[in-house]
């Protein structure tokens, strides 16, 4: 490669920038008003081949700066530099290479700088060898009046989509059919440039749009047979066999046999329908009785004769037919029993009996069966009784007796003087023996009274116990008395206790009066108190001295779980517990100085050694170019995110050995790529 002189002036001024800058490696931060901050900005993130558009970097809070330096990294074979501009005011030096992809600027003092700082135009090549998205990489540093780095960003990584100016379809690409298990594909359209993929109306779409689902075996409708098996074929005309099975034979009745007559049957597949040993004979089938009917025995009498024990079927082929059997086995010859004179049946009644009387024998009667009339037993005399009978029981009375009447002879009997009961102010009194009533009503016995007039006393007012009066007669009987007014009694409504909380008041138990609503301390209404008397009042929140944490945070809390002084963790730096080998991972480690906190980090392992000779090979492919300074710059990047790299890239991309990759080994890089050109 051909340096041009005053191009080789500026390297050696910019390199000579980076090689002062590298005194100071350790990030120095002062505390501003506001945090500082850089930003780099693309004026477009869709760009299309062939077109332009800018890089541009702005600063804002920070301290004042004397000096600052750039390197850019991206795709060559994608983009290209048009220019590249300082926008600071009348730096002492200022510089782009277009080639390194560098630029620099100093002043003789520190200033400060707000706004946009630079600004780079590129632009996407014609001819890039395809569309999508492309990276650029920018590394700043920028020294204080110390010559310090206070820029804490080591690489800032922004992106653009590179997209056709025209897509390139080509040739429709028939489609593919999904077959049984496999897969098929629409027909499409693939962009040569942009590889994007359209369908058949040019419709941008992705691999999953054009997939055709894999087709499943289905059965088809109809079961295949042979003579031992069935099955089913694939409807997709996969010649699969599906369902395999063999046959479930069971006998199918085509004609029943009868007691007359064989019936005929044949052997049949419950699932196809195959058949076999079709119109095989069923033997005839013996007469069976049905509907048989048990008779129990029915005894002869003295009026009708009986029948045996005995069994019948229903079926007209038994009609009239009579069995000794339950089996209908042994045919009867008949079933009737002879009249039994000795069985005496139908009931029996005595004749001619007389009652004996006072002064007439009586006659017990003779016994007769209803069944047949023989006279089964005589009937004896009963002597004359001698005694008075009434037969209806009734008592005859007067003004002062009460006696019965024989029923023979008339004669009066059992005559005595009235006995029992009492006479009232409405009713004279009733004999306890014939019920009939007798002697004088008697106005003072009021037996039915009620109470007229009473009225209740209260708190207010006085009562009456009311009037007396008999409800038989009318009359009253005795006068009320008054009742004195009531004394005030307490109805109490109880309050229970509620113990106070740390925000909430509580209260003791008390009760309140219905009646009179005042406040007392006791169920029986002695101590009265106040509302105010009542509140146990609330006992506030007390926080514990130490921090409770969790890996988010810490903070102080009360019993009741209730937090204050809630903060994110203030860690200190990282502490190395177990430095990392080739093959095992290490360890780091770091305390939060309010709470105490640890936070463990896995150390990756360093993995295999590298030879020297590929030092500055960042991707391995055995050559040093352009390329490495982008992957390079990528480590960098991903060195303050959240995947920071492993320790074989670091090991790559760390030049200068210092154990970390930093700027100075991005600029070593691009001095072993200047001395292979050169």
């Amino acid at each position: 490669m051909k340096i041009l002189k005053n191009e080789g002036k500026t390297m050696k001024k910019l390199l000579a920038f980076f090689l002062s800058a590298a005194l100071a490696v350790t990030s120095f931060f002062t505390a501003f008003a506001a945090e500082p901050k850089i930003v780099c900005a693309a004026s477009g993130t869709d760009v299309k081949m062939g077109d332009t558009f800018t890089v541009t970097i702005s600063l804002s809070d920070y301290e004042p700066i004397k000096a600052a330096g750039i390197l850019f990294a991206f795709e060559g074979s994608m983009l290209e530099v048009v220019s590249g501009e300082w926008l600071v005011a009348d730096p002492l030096i200022k510089d782009f290479n277009p080639n390194f992809l560098t630029a620099a600027f100093a002043y003789s003092s520190a200033q400060d700088i707000n706004g946009d700082i630079f600004r780079l135009t590129l632009r996407v090549k014609a001819d890039a060898p395809s569309a999508g998205d492309t990276a650029i990489t920018i590394a700043p540093q920028l020294r204080n009046e110390a010559g310090q780095n206070i820029e804490a960003q080591s690489a800032i990584n922004i992106s653009v989509t590179i997209t056709c100016n025209e897509h390139k379809y080509g040739d429709l690409i028939p489609a593919v059919p999904a077959k049984c298990g496999v897969e098929g594909k629409k027909a499409y359209y693939a962009c040569s440039v942009c590889h994007k993929l359209f369908d058949e109306n040019e419709k941008e779409v992705t691999e999953a749009d054009l997939v055709i689902p894999a087709l499943h075996h289905i059965a088809g409708s109809d079961w295949q047979s042979d003579a031992d098996n069935h099955w089913k074929n694939c409807a997709n005309g996969c010649g699969t066999i599906m369902d395999k099975t063999a046959h479930a034979f069971e006998w199918v009745v085509d004609t029943s046999a009868t007691e007359d007559a064989p019936g005929l049957q044949h052997e049949e597949c419950t699932v196809c329908g195959y058949k076999r040993n079709e119109n095989a004979e069923i033997p005839q089938l013996p007469h069976m009785h049905i509907g048989i009917t048990h008779h129990e025995m029915v005894a002869a009498t003295c009026h009708s004769t009986g029948t045996v024990e005995y069994w019948t079927c229903s079926s007209d082929k038994c009609a009239g037919k009579y069995y000794g059997n339950a089996e209908c086995t042994t045919e009867l010859a008949s079933i009737t029993t002879p009249v039994n004179p000795a069985n005496h049946d139908g009931g029996t009644e005595v004749r001619d009996a007389a009652g004996a009387t006072c002064g007439t024998d009586g006659y017990t009667g003779d016994t007769y069966c209803l069944g047949c009339e023989t006279k089964l037993s005589a009937g004896i005399t009963i002597p004359a009784t001698g005694e008075h009978t009434d037969e209806d029981g009734e008592w005859k009375s007067d003004g002062t007796d009460h006696w019965h009447t024989c029923s023979v002879c008339g004669t009066p009997f059992d005559k005595a003087a009235h006995t029992g009961g009492k006479a009232t102010c409405s009713a004279k009194a009733v004999c306890s023996v014939c019920d009939a009533e007798y002697g004088e009503i008697n106005p003072d016995n009021h037996v039915h009274t009620e109470n007229r007039d009473a009225v209740a006393a209260t708190e207010e007012s006085d009562g009456y116990t009311g009037d007396t009066w008999c409800m038989d007669c009318g009359k009253k009987i005795a006068e009320g008395t008054v009742i004195p007014k009531l004394d005030h009694t307490h109805d109490m409504l109880k309050t229970e206790a509620k113990p106070a909380t740390h925000e909430e008041d509580g209260n003791i138990e008390y009760y309140t009066c219905t009646k009179c609503g005042k406040l007392y301390r006791d169920a029986e209404g002695v101590q009265e108190i106040t509302l105010a008397d009542t509140v146990i009042p609330a006992a506030g929140h007390t926080y514990g001295e130490e921090y409770q944490f969790d890996q988010n945070g810490h903070w102080r809390a009360c019993s009741c779980g209730e937090r204050t002084d809630a903060q994110v963790h203030i860690f200190g730096g990282w502490t190395v517990t177990q430095e990392a080998t080739e093959t095992v991972d290490g360890c780091r480690e770091r305390v939060c100085s309010a709470c105490g906190y640890t936070q463990t980090e896995v150390i990756p392992a360093t993995g295999p050694s590298r030879p020297p000779a590929s030092q500055g090979d960042v991707d391995g492919n055995g050559v040093v170019n352009i390329s490495d300074v982008m992957a390079a710059c990528r480590i960098l990047a991903r060195a303050a995110g959240e995947t920071p790299p492993t320790s074989a890239e670091i090991l790559a991309a760390d030049v200068n050995g210092s154990g970390t990759v930093d700027i100075l080994d991005i600029m070593g890089i691009c001095r072993i790529l200047a001395g292979k050109k050169a």
